[in-house]
């Protein structure tokens, strides 16, 4: 057996060992840092939670602190990244019946929710689980889709693993259809003055037509018009017409008088001269 031939079992096994050794190495490390970012765990009843009335979800999730936490109350953030958006859309293919298309969300804020979650039972005594359940709403700016939540608390350790969770339920209809436009309508015709009872509904008050509606027909041609209405006859009277009224005394003397003087003057102009 030649010189290499010895020295290849020799060199194989520290390949081995040095591989095992690392390997080993970075086993430690990652139990030594993982409590540093990372303890107990979180468990989710329902990761797909349908919508309640109101626009509201109930999440229910088993805490797990890793170890009995000093206190029986710990404040923890559930931060929620919105993921997914369920959008709903009409078009003109589907003008009445409303489509449903998952889109990708960029840019919207992360949704942080601080809450005291209690590890302590009626007496007093603190346990390392607890089962906490807490509403999500759209008032806080919640809207169906897929989330990524993470639960931290002070210090920026997390709980757990970081899950998807998908709220069931329908957004407001997003409008996709072409825009036509339409011309203006026609003006409404404006309503028309009520009617006085009796009164002429051809003319107006004050027209031309109204005056000449007004006015009496004049009397056909070659006839005399007709008179005044006649007189009532005062009470007690007879009611009957008479050609001429009678003579009254002053009349008569005036009468007399007129006749004598013509009867001078006519014997005036026949006497000689």
């Amino acid at each position: 057996m030649t010189l290499a031939q010895n020295r290849h079992p020799s060199s194989f096994r520290f390949v081995r060992r040095a591989v095992l050794a690392g390997a080993a190495a970075a086993l430690a490390l990652l139990c030594l840092a993982a409590p540093a970012w990372a303890i107990g765990s979180i468990d989710v009843k329902e990761t797909r939670v349908k919508e309640m009335s109101g626009g509201r979800w109930r999440l229910k999730v088993t805490i797990d602190y890793g170890s009995v936490p000093h206190f029986g109350h710990v404040s923890m953030i559930f931060n929620f990244k919105p993921k997914v958006l369920f959008e709903r859309y009409v078009d003109d293919g589907s003008p009445e019946t409303p489509k449903v298309e998952k889109k990708d969300v960029t840019g919207q804020p992360d949704i942080n929710l601080p809450m005291d979650v209690d590890f302590a039972d009626a007496t007093g005594q603190v346990f390392r689980k607890t089962r906490f359940d807490f509403p999500l709403g759209r008032s806080s700016d919640f809207f169906a889709g897929e989330y990524d939540m993470t639960v931290k608390i002070e210090g920026g350790k997390q709980v757990g693993r970081t899950m998807r969770i998908v709220l069931e339920g329908e957004n407001d209809v997003q409008d996709r259809r072409s825009i036509i436009f339409h011309g203006s309508p026609p003006p409404k015709p404006k309503p028309k003055p009520k009617e006085e009872p009796g009164a002429d509904a051809g003319a107006e008050p004050g027209s031309a037509e109204g005056e000449a509606a007004t006015e009496e027909p004049e009397a056909p041609v070659g006839e005399e018009p007709a008179g005044p209405p006649e007189v009532p006859p005062r009470q007690g009277g007879c009611g009957c017409r008479v050609g001429a009224p009678a003579p009254t005394w002053p009349g008569l003397l005036a009468l007399a008088a007129a006749a004598a003087l013509g009867a001078a003057g006519a014997r005036r102009r026949r006497a000689p001269r």
